[in-house]
C-alpha cells in the first residue's frame, strides 16, 4: 500500500513537470499595436497573449500629455508658456536627470579641454602658449540660460526668472569646477599661469580688421553649438564683427570703458536682429547669442578664479579677485541686457501692431455683416 501511494506520488510530479515544461516552451503569439502619438504615428510588436493596446496606448497619452512639446496642453508646452502649474512626476524626473547631465558634462568639458590646452602649451607652435586656456572654455558659457533669465525678470516672470538664474549659477560652478580640478591634477605652476595672465593686455594692439577677422570665426563657431543653417553663417559673422567693434569703440575710442562697451555692442547688434529675423527666419537669439559671444571678458574670468585658488593671506589678494570678479560679471549682464532689452520691446510693439491689426480686420467684418457676436 504503502509502495503504491509512492509511486503515486511519483507519476504526479512527473506528469506535473511535463506540464509545466510544455507551458513554459509554449511561445505566446505576437500582437501588434498601432496609433497617433507624439504629432506622428507609432507601431508596436510585442509577445503577449493578451491584448496589451489599452495599456501601451494608457502609458503613451500619459507621457504625451505631460512631455511632448507637439501638445499645446502638455505639461512642458505649458511650462514653456510660463504658466503657473504643478508638474508631474515624468517632468520632474526628466528635468531632474537632464540638470544632473548637463551639470556634469560642462564639468567634464571643462576639465577634458583644459587638459588638452595644457598640453598644447608644450608644442612649441605659439608664441602665446596660455592663449588656449583663455579661449577654451568660453563655448560653454551658459549663454542663453543668462540671457533668458533677464528676459523672464524683466518681463516680471520672477519665479521662472529666479529658476533659470539658480540654473546658470549652477552651470558655471560646474565649469569652474572642472577648470580647477583640472589645474590640480596636472599640478601646473599657478603663479606662473596668474602671471602670464596678468601680463595679456586687454587694450587693443592691432587694426580694427584684425579683431573684426577674429571675431567674425569666434561667432561662427559658437553658432555650430545651435546647429545653424550654413546660408546664415555669414550673418552670425557680421553680427560678432558689429559687436566687437562697437565694443572696442565705446570702451577705447569714447573712454566709457568695457562694461558700457560691451552692452552697447550687444545692444546694437540686438536692434539689428529684430529686422534680421525677418529676412532670415529664424529666432532672434540664434543670430544674437553667437554674435556677442566674442566679447565674453574670458581674461577677467580667468584672474578671478586663479586669484580665488592661490589665496594665500597676502594683503589685497582677495580686494583683486573680487574686483576681477565683479567686473566680468557686470560685463556678462550688460552683455545680457544688451541682447534682452531690445528684443523685450520688439515683442511688446509687435505685439501690440498686431492687436491693432486684429481689431480692424473685425471692424471691417463687422461693417461687413460677416461677423458673429458670441
Amino acid at each position: 500500500m504503502k509502495t503504491k501511494k509512492s509511486f503515486l506520488w511519483l507519476a504526479f510530479l512527473i506528469l506535473a513537470t511535463i506540464w509545466i515544461l510544455a507551458r513554459r516552451n509554449q511561445k505566446a503569439e505576437f500582437n501588434t499595436a498601432s496609433g497617433f502619438v507624439f504629432g506622428t504615428v507609432y507601431k508596436i510588436a510585442y509577445q503577449h497573449d493578451a491584448d496589451l493596446k489599452p495599456e501601451i496606448e494608457a502609458e503613451l497619452k500619459r507621457f504625451d500629455q505631460s512631455l511632448s512639446p507637439f501638445n499645446d496642453s502638455s505639461v512642458i508646452s505649458r511650462v514653456n508658456r510660463n504658466e503657473e502649474l504643478v508638474t508631474d512626476s515624468f517632468f520632474q524626473t526628466c528635468f531632474n536627470r537632464s540638470m544632473e547631465i548637463s551639470h556634469k558634462s560642462i564639468a567634464a568639458a571643462a576639465f577634458v579641454s583644459t587638459c588638452l590646452a595644457y598640453a598644447s602649451s608644450f608644442s612649441g607652435l605659439s608664441d602665446t602658449p596660455y592663449h588656449p586656456l583663455l579661449a577654451c572654455a568660453l563655448f560653454i558659457v551658459p549663454g542663453v540660460p543668462l540671457i533668458n533669465f533677464v528676459d523672464d525678470m524683466l518681463d516680471n516672470h520672477l519665479l521662472v526668472g529666479i529658476t533659470r538664474a539658480s540654473n546658470t549659477v549652477m552651470m558655471v560652478a560646474a565649469m569652474t569646477f572642472g577648470i580647477a580640478f583640472a589645474m590640480r591634477v596636472l599640478v601646473m605652476n599657478d603663479v606662473e599661469i596668474d602671471h602670464k595672465f596678468s601680463e595679456l593686455s586687454m587694450v587693443p594692439h592691432d587694426p580694427y580688421y584684425i579683431y573684426a577677422i577674429a571675431a567674425a570665426i569666434s561667432a561662427m563657431g559658437f553658432s555650430m553649438i545651435f546647429n545653424i543653417q550654413r546660408r546664415l553663417l555669414w550673418v552670425v559673422a557680421v553680427g560678432g564683427i558689429i559687436a566687437v567693434c562697437t565694443r572696442n569703440f565705446v570702451n577705447f575710442e569714447l573712454g566709457y570703458g568695457p562694461v558700457i562697451g560691451s552692452f552697447m555692442g550687444s545692444f546694437v547688434v540686438s536692434v539689428l536682429a529684430v529686422k534680421a529675423v525677418h529676412w532670415c527666419h529664424v529666432p532672434n537669439h540664434v543670430l544674437t547669442i553667437p554674435s556677442v559671444i566674442p566679447m565674453i571678458p574670458g581674461v577677467l574670468m580667468y584672474r578671478s578664479l586663479l586669484a580665488f585658488i592661490n589665496l594665500h593671506g597676502v594683503i589685497g589678494e582677495v580686494t583683486n579677485a573680487f574686483f576681477n570678479g565683479i567686473n566680468s560679471a557686470l560685463i556678462i549682464l550688460c552683455i545680457s541686457l544688451g541682447v534682452a532689452v531690445p528684443n523685450i520691446f520688439a515683442r511688446r510693439y509687435i505685439a501690440k501692431d498686431r492687436q491693432r491689426h486684429l481689431q480692424e480686420e473685425l471692424e471691417k467684418r463687422r461693417e461687413r455683416g460677416k461677423f458673429i457676436e458670441w
